[in-house]
């Protein structure tokens, strides 16, 4: 290179030999752009191994006189090693008629994998290309397609992953593998890829409530449609206890239109004062004996039981710089205003009692609002004293 005022430009490289130049050879005539990082003073950045830094920075010095001057040439080189051991241990677990949860039980040595489903009996054969980014969803129906038709549904770093958008009682193909890198600078070891074979459940359910009645819950569900459906078995627990097996009810074996079932739960525990809340769930169970669960509902019980009133004091009355608000329920809100209604403090507890530190506020007369979650609201009135 020539500088405007005649003089040459010498461009070293510095490969501990201070004398060494650049061969022409190193560049090529193609112009890379890339965002300036941020960074001022910087020519056009090349990041040609996508790794998100500039492979080639220039950056002029100050002059040191009027012919000469520096230019800092810097090059980053990030070379991404594909993986050596993939995963040797997967399964699945929650499977459903429109999802499955895939566990990695045994990863390789990446830093994250990914997971491939493929609909059919067919295996898997095509594979994620290195350098290319996958946009997955953990959705079947909207995940990325490779050329046999299987999809990239997951690209990360975590060992439990639900993949949703199933189509129900349908066989697929899955395939888990490792890889190095991150967006468009990944590797991918695609040699000796876990597969598993897994079958959705037949139901597709479409709602499940229930209600109490007198002494009673009423249980209602219904599904869309059903293949080799046994039975459906009723599952409960009340506040913090295990799931137990209450009843069960006969399927419809297999059927495409809609279907709808009821059961009543009779145990003398649903009209007794001791729990707050029972809940339930549906296991439903094919002729093959694989299961599903439905999601769960809670029932509240004792309903017309009288609320309590809410009681509410605070403490100490003048406070200094900390007082104490409490009351006779948990769960609330507080907010302190000033005489003229502005807030100054805002917070919820949990608990039936809350501390707050007012020792920024001025001495005078506050306004405290508790609100309840089931709406009650009380108004305290506070002071703070003079200041000694």
């Amino acid at each position: 290179m020539v500088n405007t005022d005649g003089t040459n430009i010498i461009i070293r490289r510095n490969d501990n030999s201070s004398s060494s130049a650049v061969s022409v050879s190193l560049f090529t005539n193609a112009t890379y752009t890339r965002p300036l990082y941020g960074i001022e003073e910087m020519g056009p950045l090349c990041d040609l191994d996508n790794d998100g830094r500039p492979d080639l920075i220039t950056s002029r010095q100050a002059f040191t006189s009027t012919v000469n001057a520096n230019l800092l040439i810097s090059r980053n080189t990030y070379i991404i090693e594909t993986p050596t051991t993939n995963v040797s241990s997967a399964s699945y677990s929650s499977l459903s008629g429109t999802s499955m949860t895939i566990t990695i039980n045994t990863p390789g040595n990446g830093t994250g994998r990914v997971i491939l489903i493929k609909q059919g009996s067919v295996a898997i054969s095509a594979f994620p290309v290195n350098y290319t980014y996958y946009a997955a969803t953990k959705n079947y129906g909207t995940s990325p397609v490779l050329g046999d038709g299987s999809r990239v549904v997951y690209v990360g770093d975590t060992n439990v992953i639900t993949i949703t958008g199933l189509n129900a009682s349908t066989g697929y193909k899955v395939a888990v593998l490792e890889m190095n890198g991150w967006a468009n600078a990944t590797n991918y070891l695609t040699a000796g890829a876990y597969t598993i074979t897994a079958t959705t459940l037949p139901v597709k359910w479409l709602s499940f409530e229930g209600k109490k009645v007198a002494k009673e819950v009423q249980l209602i569900w219904q599904t869309a449609s059903e293949i080799n459906n046994s039975y459906f078995e009723l599952e409960r627990k009340f506040d913090n206890e295990q799931w137990h097996a209450i009843g069960k009810v006969k399927g419809n074996g297999s059927k495409s239109t809609a279907s709808e079932y009821n059961y009543t739960d009779n145990n003398i525990m649903l009209s007794v004062d001791v729990y707050a809340t029972v809940y339930y769930r549906l296991k439903q169970v094919d002729v093959d004996g694989l299961f599903d669960y439905s999601s769960e509902i809670s029932i509240m019980l004792n309903q017309n039981k009288p609320v309590e009133q809410l009681e509410a004091y605070t403490y100490p009355m003048p406070f200094d710089s900390i007082f104490n608000i409490k009351t006779n329920q948990r769960d609330f809100e507080y907010i302190l205003t000033d005489c003229s209604g502005k807030e100054l403090i805002k917070g919820k507890s949990e608990s039936s009692s809350v501390l707050i530190d007012g020792f920024d506020l001025s001495p005078g007369l506050y306004i405290a609002t508790i609100i309840t979650a089931n709406q009650q609201t009380k108004v305290l009135k506070i002071i703070k004293a003079n200041d000694k």
